[in-house]
Parts: C-alpha cells; structure tokens; sequence
C-alpha cells in the first residue's frame, strides 16, 4: 500500500506540507517541482497548518481526484493507514527506535518513506558543542507528542542529544530541554530565562535555523557575546543562516534532495506498490562561527 508505483496514467502528484511558507518546507517544494517539471508533471500542493482533521480532508480528496500518487510531511501518520494510493511520508517517520516499535501495530511496515537521519543530527550537533568546550548545554525543541510525526522527529533528535552528552560524561538535565518551543516569541522568552541565570559559557542547539534568530537577539539584549559566551547552532541550513551575525553553525538536511528523489522514485519506480521504499539521508555539519574555534572567514 505504501510502496509507490510506476506512474502510467499522466496524473499529477499531490503533495501536503504542514507550512510552504516554512523555509525549510519551501526548500522541499523547489525539490518536488525541479523533478516533476523536468518529467513533465505538474505537482498539486495543499498546506495542512500541522491539523490532523484538515490533512485527512485534503487526503480524502486528493484519493477522489485519482492523482498519480501523493507526497507528504506528514502530521498524523494514521490518516495514511488503509489508502489505496502511492504515497511517500517526507523528512517525518518513526525509522529509529524506540518509536518504530511504539507504533507499528498501527503503521505498517510497508510504508514508504525518505527522512533525513535526525538521531544522528542532533548527535553531530550537541558533540560539536562539546567538542569546542562548551559544558552547559540546552536543547530547545518544537511538540514532543508521541501522537504526531513531528513529536516523533523531536524526540528522536532529543534521544540524539541525550546520547552525545552521555558518550562525552556530560550530566543530563531534563530542565535543559526545552520542548513545545514553535514561534520567535517561545523561543527568545524561553533562551533569556536560560541565560539570565549564565555563569559559564552556554551551548544551545535549535530545533530550526528560523528560532535560531530569536536566541541571537535574547543573547545580545542579555550583554552575551557570540560565540565566547554563548554557543548556538541550528538545523537545517537554510539560506538565511549563512548571513546571520555571526554566520550560524547549523545541521545540514538534504531539503531539496528528500522532493527531488520522492517525485523520481514516485514516477519511476518498478517496484510496484506492495513495496516499500525506504530511505534515510545522512546530515552534515556547517560550520560557521556562531560556535567556538572556527577560523576567520568560514
């Protein structure tokens, strides 16, 4: 059910995205259309605002237009149980355990799916801190609701954080985690308590580079400097990162490769639908110097 077939019949893809004014959704997108349009498809997209209801609407009704298949960061995973139609779940789905084993007496194992490896993403992120000497170390997080694909994804980049503080003896605190943090006001409200209380340099990792500004300004209107008393790196590595003051050191994802690669396997893929095609990209680390020990001009 999950796996998707060859597409024959000319039909337009669907795709669902919980914000495409989300830069990291948008860079998906630029992906999806790149490749459809070199194949001569159009692609339908549909914004779901992350609400469970309105997906499974917009679902119901991409089924009844017998679309070629259907492209997704998914908000509810159960509104894909049971559809008789090619899909492919982006950057979003329980491939690492604990939570695999949580749900599969609901997901089935045959869904397809591409995602970026978030255990490993945030592991890369919280040791770089580490390894540049920071100690006190936070990580500020979105909805960590073991119901939802994105609850999912942040507790499976808090495991990530938790085991680079335990492989390197670092103490675990869970008043260091700061989940349920989705807007620039959550996030600067939540960063100037942390750092109202600073004594020794701070290391934070943010969930987005979009918060990311957000922690800079509550930095700065505290009277902390970046990077020598306040360590900050991101995820995602969107376009605006590189041009923050100073340059943001954040997680690489392959935004535009997870869109180009489901439109391409969607469209050309031999296997069927009773296959499940599965894959997980590796992310890396940019460096840049909003983190310590980087050389000028990087």
């Amino acid at each position: 059910m999950g796996g998707c077939a060859q597409n024959d019949n000319g039909g337009a893809p669907g795709v669902l995205v919980p914000d495409n004014t989300n830069p990291y959704n948008a860079l998906v997108l630029k992906g999806v259309e790149a490749k459809a349009q070199e194949a001569g498809h159009i692609v339908i997209i549909a914004n779901t605002n992350s609400d469970a209801e309105r997906e499974k609407e917009i679902l119901n009704s991409f089924v009844s237009m017998k679309l070629a298949g259907i492209l997704s960061i998914p908000t509810w995973l159960e509104n894909y149980c049971e559809r008789n139609v090619p899909f492919i779940l982006m950057s979003r789905f329980p491939y690492h355990e604990p939570y695999i084993s949580r749900v599969e007496h609901k997901i089935r194992s045959s869904f397809s799916y591409i995602v970026n490896d978030d255990f490993l993403g945030e592991y890369m992120a919280a040791e770089h801190l580490i390894q540049q000497g920071y100690r006190d170390l936070y990580l500020v997080l979105g909805s960590t609701d073991k119901s939802n694909a994105e609850g999912i994804m942040n507790l499976t980049r808090m495991d990530g954080f938790k085991k680079a503080l335990s492989d390197h003896s670092i103490p675990y605190s869970e008043s260091h985690i700061l989940s349920g943090i989705n807007t620039l006001h959550e996030s600067y409200r939540a960063v100037s308590g942390i750092l109202g209380a600073y004594k020794s340099p701070v290391g934070i990792c943010i969930n987005t580079d979009y918060l990311a500004t957000a922690v800079f300004s509550a930095a700065y209107d505290r009277g902390l400097s970046i990077p020598e008393q306040v360590g900050i790196i991101g995820y995602d590595d969107i376009d605006s990162a590189k041009y923050m003051t100073p340059p943001l050191t954040t997680i690489n994802q392959s935004k535009f490769a997870i869109g180009s690669q489901s439109v391409a396997h969607l469209i050309n893929s031999p296997d069927g639908p009773g296959r499940a095609w599965q894959k997980v990209l590796a992310p890396s680390l940019c460096l840049r110097r909003s983190t310590k020990n980087i050389k000028a001009g990087e």
